[in-house]
């Protein structure tokens, strides 16, 4: 699967990690060589909007992919990219694309090769993508962005084709390919790194501005206490800007102010952020809603929205829009969940964060959560395997109790 190397086979499907199952299909092995794509079979639960797949993961920097030797895997290597496809495609037609591009910078100095590529797949082949045109750099710096464009391509970046009437050609171009797959339609696209045969102690390298028409993954940095970057995953991700009344669907890599209410009830999303001394950390959030925020200090807090309905004594509006009122975490940095009777502060844990009528409770699946319990005005330390509730304080005649600490006037006071 990667540079200057022969295969056979026709078909082998990569167990990795990731957003959806890998397909690495190998076409006819003709004279000059072959062509073999890494590419993802759809993934339903993915938003479509360039979902990673693999070991790629967004960053602040662009989607980080490392492909490397690995005896285990089909074919011998890692793979990693993102990809685009279903209702997000752009236009399904391929004569009516007007834009296909990426930057890239990788940790090695690369050679004439066939990774890292954009690939576009055809209905004219298989489910597996081996019907398809792909543009490869010829050669690169390491540590260097590298822009390529397959209208404008660089000196040395050409289209190879495999399938269609055509079968296996090189150095084409963009409407000798559409030529080739008379009546297909554009069944994904995708930019992939899957070049560890070529570098066996593992090349790394960084995607963004991955393009095709006006469907456009780019980052952001993150802003110390201003804005996150964040990422949709899976399913639905619907986020509130501070000041706004209408919620807006998150289809990409994008940046978010904070002070956001971001739902991610019927999906996952990725939360990006910056750390004092210019440096970043990310964490996954999902299967509820929470207000983001972050402190000068680096920690990024989600409080979660809404209360339970049919609670006597519990105070606030109710968010009608979130149909539960808990939200998982997985983070590997500092952040803290914040529910009406506690919060948990983490640093590279799994946990569930959940109000209750009776209290507010957390669940702690992987690592260590530092819990400070509202009421009782203490902090408690939780492991892996346990549970902790929070409880509420009793109601009162006149309940004036500061619920979750903040001092918000509007949950004080009677309801």
């Amino acid at each position: 699967m990667g540079r200057g190397t022969s295969w056979a086979g026709a078909l082998a499907i990569l167990g990795l990690t990731g957003a959806g199952a890998l397909v690495v299909t190998a076409s006819s092995v003709t004279a000059a060589g072959s062509s073999v794509v890494c590419a993802p079979v759809p993934n339903p639960s993915g938003t479509g909007y360039w979902t990673p797949f693999g070991d790629a993961a967004w960053t602040a920097q662009g989607l980080l992919t490392t492909s490397s030797a690995a005896p285990g895997q089909p074919y011998g290597v890692t793979c990693g990219g993102a990809s685009v496809y279903n209702a997000a495609l752009a236009t399904t037609d391929p004569s009516q694309i007007t834009a296909l591009s990426f930057d890239f910078s990788a940790n090695q100095t690369g050679p004439s090769g066939t990774s890292p590529r954009l690939v576009v797949c055809f209905s004219d082949g298989s489910a597996s993508c081996d019907s398809n045109g792909s543009l490869a750099p010829a050669q690169w710096t390491a540590n260097t962005w590298t822009h390529v464009d397959g209208f404008a391509p660089a000196a040395g970046d050409t289209w190879t084709n495999t399938g269609g009437t055509c079968g296996t050609t090189f150095d084409t171009s963009w409407s000798a390919i559409v030529a080739c797959h008379p009546g297909a339609t554009v069944t994904e696209v995708a930019v992939v790194n899957d070049s560890g045969t070529q570098y066996p102690s593992g090349e790394q390298v960084l995607l963004n501005n991955l393009t095709m028409n006006n469907v456009v993954a780019h980052d952001q940095p993150p802003v110390l206490g201003q804005q996150a970057e964040i990422a949709p995953l899976t399913g639905t991700i619907l986020i509130k800007p501070p000041g706004s009344k209408r919620y807006i669907q998150v289809k990409t890599i994008m940046p978010l102010r904070y002070g956001a209410t971001v739902h991610a009830t019927g999906g996952h999303v990725q939360v990006i952020a910056a750390k004092p001394g210019n440096t970043f950390e990310s964490g996954q959030f999902y299967d509820g809603g929470f207000n983001l925020t972050q402190g000068m200090d680096g920690t990024v807090q989600a409080a979660l929205t809404g209360a339970p309905a049919g609670c006597a004594h519990v105070h606030g509006a109710r968010d009608a829009r979130a149909k539960t009122f808990k939200l998982w975490g997985h983070v590997k940095g500092t952040y803290k969940t914040r529910g009406r009777y506690g919060s948990a502060s983490v640093q590279g844990t799994i946990w569930l964060t959940e109000n209750r009528c009776d209290g507010t409770f957390f669940h702690v699946v992987e690592g260590v959560l530092k819990i400070q319990n509202f009421t009782l005005h203490k902090t408690i330390t939780l492991k892996a395997g346990h549970s902790y509730l929070a409880r509420a304080p009793a109601p009162k005649a006149t309940d004036t109790f500061d619920h979750d600490a903040d001092n918000d006037s509007s949950l004080t006071g009677r309801k």
